[in-house]
């Protein structure tokens, strides 16, 4: 399965989002795992449902998320976080982070329903990312409200 990277920093480095793509994207399913996902339809029915712009972009439930987030988000967008969501004017220290954290909440609702057969909300979805939010807060020292505004806007959305 080829690697789809979120792309680089401005600064022309590799970041943080292309090691948690790796962990997305270059994932080696067992012949069990692939079963599964094809006899839940989820491949047999349209291939185009593995595609990483389905999952976070064209998905209906992926599309809820962005939408009860109040995000607009275009088809390869979700490869570079740092595009999408600037029309809130939140802070930008930690909007990446944000973003990513979102994403990672999708990858991880969409894993839950194929293998678990867990459904999630989209409402469930953010506030998982405002767990997150508020768990990691205490490595932003001086950020810390910059992620604050973020996390009240979240739970402003639910």
């Amino acid at each position: 399965m080829a690697v789809v990277g979120f792309g680089q920093d401005d600064s022309g480095g590799k970041d943080l989002l292309d090691s948690i793509a790796h962990s997305i994207f270059e994932q080696d399913y067992s012949e069990k795992e692939w079963l599964q996902l094809k006899v839940a339809g989820k491949l047999a029915a349209n291939p185009n449902t593995f595609t990483d712009d389905h999952i976070f972009v064209a998905c209906p439930s992926a599309r809820e998320v962005w939408n009860c987030a109040g995000l607009e988000i275009q088809p390869g967008e979700h490869k570079r976080p740092w595009i999408f969501g600037k029309e809130l004017n939140l802070p930008s220290q930690v909007h990446v982070h944000v973003m990513t954290v979102l994403l990672w909440h999708i990858w991880k609702a969409r894993n839950g329903l194929i293998f678990d057969k867990q459904a999630s909300s989209a409402q469930d979805i953010i506030r998982r990312c405002i767990t997150d939010m508020d768990a990691w807060s205490c490595r932003y020292k001086e950020l810390r409200t910059h992620l604050r505004c973020w996390r009240d806007y979240l739970s402003s959305r639910l």
